[in-house]
């Protein structure tokens, strides 16, 4: 199965706060759930978010700062989390006590990707930033050569005028808000179902900007029967018709059943649908 994507929210805040509230909504089991995040301090370097909620842990992947040289007043900050048994509510985005004068949101979970690791970290393969102190129109920030064809691209851009964004060609944007201040800003969200390493973003007038893009592995989907081959039963796999052996069986998890396979357990005759 492909790499799906559900819009969980997205929204801007331009009043002055420590913390800002996104949601509530409630991620689903098992799904990878990425959060881009921008927030400005005015005249100060803007500080680097921390976020709690949904009964989740929430990691950083990446933060980068953009604006000027001298004094980099906007950041932007990537997170990443995933559960079994996540709750439904709200996401505080926190600073610690450090009053910020804006900050923008966009939460979005994926399904079908690898749910090893811990808090979604076997399902990120690799991330890149960008961050641009002159005014430009664009940005891209550039991943490596993917590492397997069904993996996704997404990408988190921001840019200092409130103004819509434009995905990059073959990306589907999924969030995108506009900060109407002062501060003015804008935050878009986007993603493509297969490898792209330039992963984009543009708009109308040329800003200061800054984007974050990382590549989603896949999870590898694999349908299995029992079949009879003389006194044993053994598990084939129907798509390339060989049994199922070796490391195949660690682990292989079987999805419409749920039930979960070990090496050398026998299952019960039929067909099941699975993946590792």
């Amino acid at each position: 199965m492909p790499i799906s994507p559900t819009h969980l929210a997205t929204a801007s805040d331009p009043v002055d706060r420590s913390a800002y509230t996104a949601g509530p909504f409630t991620p689903e089991s098992n799904r990878l759930v990425l959060a881009a995040v921008t927030n400005t301090r005015g005249v100060a370097t803007a500080d680097t978010p921390t976020l709690s909620g949904n009964g989740l842990t929430w990691v950083q992947i990446a933060t980068v700062l953009y604006d000027s040289v001298a004094s980099p007043k906007w950041r932007l900050t990537l997170f990443r989390a995933m559960g079994s048994s996540p709750t439904q509510g709200a996401v505080t985005i926190d600073f610690a006590g450090s009053v910020q004068t804006g900050c923008q949101w966009s939460f979005v979970e994926f399904a079908n990707v690898d749910i090893g690791g811990t808090d979604g970290s076997a399902a990120i393969v690799q991330s890149a930033t960008a961050a641009s102190v002159t005014d430009r129109d664009a940005t891209f920030a550039s991943l490596a050569a993917f590492s397997d064809s069904g993996n996704g691209a997404f990408g988190g851009f921001a840019h200092v005028t409130a103004e819509a964004s434009a995905p990059g060609a073959g990306f589907t944007e999924i969030g995108d808000s506009i900060l109407t201040g002062p501060p003015n800003a804008a935050l878009e969200t986007e993603w493509r179902v297969d490898p792209d390493t330039s992963v984009d973003a543009s708009w109308a007038t040329a800003a200061r900007c800054a984007g974050i893009a990382v590549e989603i592995k896949t999870v590898l989907i694999h349908t299995l029967k029992l079949v009879k081959d003389g006194v044993n039963l053994i598990v084939v796999n129907t798509e390339t018709q060989g049994a199922v052996s070796g490391d195949a069986w660690d682990p292989l998890q079987l999805v419409e059943d749920q039930i979960q396979v070990e090496r050398g357990t026998l299952l019960d005759a039929g067909s099941h649908r699975g993946y590792e």
